[in-house]
């Protein structure tokens, strides 16, 4: 084939696949590829310009936390999600509020307090070590005096008491030791009428409670 035949087929190939768009004239053709062209090139400057946004944000956040940390979107959009962790009141601090913790241990004991006749000795132990520490506890009636291992010198940052405002329960919490499945709290509680512990929950370390919450 000579090149005035490689022409005619170039030729024809152009007007068959100007047909098949339904493009009558060169001149309508001519404006449909222009308008492609320019769609593509749109395309590909959108495609840079996100790219280099993406990788400001990048480099922002290096800047911020370091070469070791990687951003992670907790759907708040404010930094990286921290599950577990709770406010700590006036001391700024936080402390994990989760796991559970088992009533092992409930058997009425005497008491030598004839205001309070009925003891109860029980014994707690979490599911994981907490550190620090912090639970309610929740009777089926008033509690009218408690004691427990937390007394101990060894513990730091403790403090026990019942609720002004829920006489039926009871707030105990400490910084250390850990409070874990091989370290039990003992805990003996004296009061009016007979009563039991229905729950143990674990809750934010709020260390000290200010006021009268507690009594």
């Amino acid at each position: 084939m000579d090149q005035h035949d490689q022409a005619n087929s170039s030729s024809d190939q152009f007007r068959s696949f100007r047909k098949a768009l339904h493009l009558e004239s060169p001149l309508e053709f001519t404006v449909v590829l222009i308008v492609v062209v320019c769609l593509l090139g749109g395309a590909g400057i959108w495609l840079r310009a996100a790219g280099g946004l993406y990788a400001l944000k990048h480099e922002i956040w290096i800047l911020r936390h370091g070469h070791n940390s990687q951003p992670v979107d907790n759907g708040g959009g404010s930094g990286p999600a921290q599950p577990g962790l709770a406010p700590l009141g006036s001391t700024g601090q936080t402390a994990v509020a989760q796991g559970t913790i088992r009533i092992t241990k409930q058997k009425p004991v005497g008491s030598t307090n004839s205001a309070l006749p009925n003891g109860l000795e029980i014994v707690l132990v979490p599911d994981r070590e907490m550190t620090p520490a912090a639970m309610t506890l929740k009777f089926t009636g008033e509690v009218g005096e408690i004691h427990s291992s937390v007394d101990s010198a060894d513990v730091i940052d403790a403090q026990s008491g019942i609720l002004v405002s829920s006489p039926d329960t009871v707030i105990i919490e400490w910084r250390t030791p850990p409070f874990g499945p091989f370290a039990p709290l003992l805990l003996t509680v004296f009061s009016k009428d007979k009563i039991k512990l229905e729950s143990a929950e674990p809750i934010p370390y709020r260390y000290p409670y200010e006021g009268g919450d507690l009594k």
